[in-house]
């Protein structure tokens, strides 16, 4: 099946400004930021801009009054089965979370739209004031996909003003999926968003590498990446033993110009804590509170056994709820090394990770 995309980018940017089709970030106009992103993807074979100005390769066509109306018709415009829409004030969305939605829509045939899970507290300032569980709650962004037939019929017949298309299905009844996407793929509403990413796509990167490894027990339950691995002995350690997790830390900690694990991990191992989780827990507080993210990650293992391939999507979540980024960000790679050490003749596991941290 193929795509046709719209762009969304016809406001006049009141809070802003400006119109948003006239803001350049890093140089470019945003609609250059999301071609840039799209071009390589093969099913993507029409894209439609509500707004103005001509694109190669773009057919454009001109807004409506309000956004509901610039989107219907961008659907009046559009060809294929499933419809992808997209702000253009959302610039930095990445090629996976198309490539993401695109899989959604293919395998689970629902809608679905990318956001970031909610990880601050939520309070409702009313006549009766109360803080909301955060548990299911998303911040809602772009793209956002649809079933032509699904998203054309939600228009027609809309009975809510929707702050966005995926509501507007929603209330058809039709199932809806949320996938994580960065932090950064979010809305310029202000200039302050843009500052941030300008900051973001012009800033200080430091990087890190952290290295970790155990021989294996002769008793207990293996732990990787926060992973409990059944048939496998735990690794030798007074903690849990989690090289990826030790790992990691040591990465993050040299990123920030900070030592090793053992200072923060043997007075919390001595007063009973063995759970590698909250260990790397201090590192992340204080990284937060230093003010950088995780941009990306990256961990190497070396091993006769477990056999680490099958393992990495299970990885590759944990490791994402824990470190709170998505796991396209989260690389895990895995080599016998030959059997040229203790580690690849199946006595042990090395990791080391790899991190780029950004200023927020």
């Amino acid at each position: 099946m193929n795509v046709s995309l719209i762009i969304v980018g016809a406001g006049k940017g009141e809070r802003f400004g400006k119109p948003k089709a006239e803001i350049r970030l890093a140089g470019k106009f945003l609609i250059d930021h999301i071609l840039e992103t799209v071009k390589d993807l093969e099913w993507m074979t029409q894209i439609v801009f509500v707004g103005s100005g001509e694109h190669k390769g773009v057919f454009t066509v001109k807004g409506g009054d309000s956004r509901i109306a610039s989107v219907q018709k961008g659907l009046k415009a559009c060809k294929e089965e499933l419809v992808m829409i997209h702000n253009l004030a959302n610039p930095l969305a990445s090629e996976e979370d198309f490539q993401a939605l695109y899989e959604a829509l293919i395998e689970e045939k629902c809608a679905a739209f990318t956001g970031q899970q909610m990880t601050d507290t939520v309070r409702r300032m009313s006549s009766t004031p109360e803080t909301i569980d955060r548990t299911d709650l998303w911040r809602v962004q772009t793209p956002q996909g649809f079933y032509r037939k699904d998203i054309v019929k939600a228009h027609q017949e809309m009975n809510s003003d929707g702050t966005d298309d995926i509501q507007l299905v929603e209330d058809m009844g039709i199932s809806i999926k949320a996938l994580p996407t960065h932090p950064m793929n979010v809305k310029i509403t202000y200039a302050h968003d843009l500052e941030m990413m300008e900051k973001y796509l012009g800033n200080e990167v430091r990087n890190g590498i952290g290295e970790d490894s155990h021989a294996f027990d002769t008793s207990g339950e293996m732990r990787l990446g926060g992973v409990t691995v059944p048939g496998f002995p735990k690794l030798l350690a007074n903690s849990d033993g989690d090289v990826i997790l030790h790992a990691l830390f040591n990465a993050i900690s040299s990123a920030m110009g900070k030592g090793s694990l053992g200072p923060v991990a043997d007075p919390m191992c001595a007063a009973g804590v063995t759970d590698s989780q909250q260990y790397l827990q201090v590192i992340l507080d204080e990284m937060k509170q230093s003010g950088y993210g995780l941009q990306n990650i990256s961990v190497s293992l070396e091993c006769a056994w477990p056999k680490i391939d099958p393992l990495v999507p299970t990885l590759k979540q944990s490791l994402s709820q824990a470190l709170h980024i998505c796991e396209s960000m989260i690389g895990i790679t895995a080599h016998t090394g030959d059997k040229l050490s203790s580690f690849g003749k199946g006595e042990g596991i090395r990791c080391i990770s790899y991190v780029s941290l950004w200023k927020v």
